[in-house]
């Protein structure tokens, strides 16, 4: 006779928006990790960023979209952006299928983006009205804090265990020597800090 196993009761489904820079997913790599203790979680992530999921995050699923409000120049000619892509991005995520939405950013945009998804519950810090959009608006974090304290903010509406940042373990290097990589450039040359300050970055910890 053979008995049946019980069956495990499917995660909640969460859908996190996170559209901009590579250090704001780095941030929100601890609220990651956690959240896939509790729930099955879908990530919307610019595309360049897929890279990051094997190493830090192998549990999430990725779903890769250049939001056009998040390009560094005609951000809001409406008639350029690439309407295609949104759509298909609508299509891949579909409508009702998550349980809980989030965005760490007092970005409208993003909250519509939640919206647009059908999130049931969708959380998230308001501004310029974007409440509407939000079953759970949250109180923002003080302007000063650091970006992970939203995460931290978030997490805490979700019932997560997050410790404060400072209590962060960082994950051990993969090579151990004195080797120490600099990247020194930017894609916007506005943001390319001057290479006389990496000179004398390098010399410093060369010196210790």
């Amino acid at each position: 006779m053979t008995v049946a196993k019980p069956l495990t009761p499917a995660k909640p489904r969460l859908l996190v928006v996170e559209l901009w820079g590579m250090g704001d997913l780095v941030i929100a790599t601890p609220f990651l990790r956690a959240a896939c203790e509790k729930f099955s979680v879908t990530l919307v992530c610019k595309p360049a960023w897929q890279d990051l999921q094997a190493r830090f995050w192998p549990a999430v699923r990725v779903v890769p979209f250049h939001a056009p409000w998040t390009a560094f120049t005609g951000k809001y000619r409406l008639h350029q952006w690439p309407w295609r892509d949104c759509l298909r991005l609508r299509r891949e995520i579909g409508y009702g299928r998550f349980n809980v939405g989030l965005s760490a950013r007092w970005d409208p945009r993003d909250h519509f983006l939640l919206a647009l998804a059908g999130a049931k519950e969708r959380l998230g810090f308001p501004r310029l009205g974007s409440q509407i959009f939000l079953t759970r608006p949250l109180q923002r974090p003080d302007p000063a804090a650091h970006r992970f304290e939203y995460w931290r903010v978030l997490s805490q509406a979700l019932g997560i265990a997050l410790p404060p940042r400072e209590k962060i373990l960082l994950s051990s290097p993969i090579s151990h020597g004195n080797e120490i990589l600099i990247h020194s450039g930017a894609k916007q040359s506005v943001r390319v800090w001057p290479l006389e300050h990496y000179r004398q970055l390098t010399a410093r910890l060369r010196q210790k």
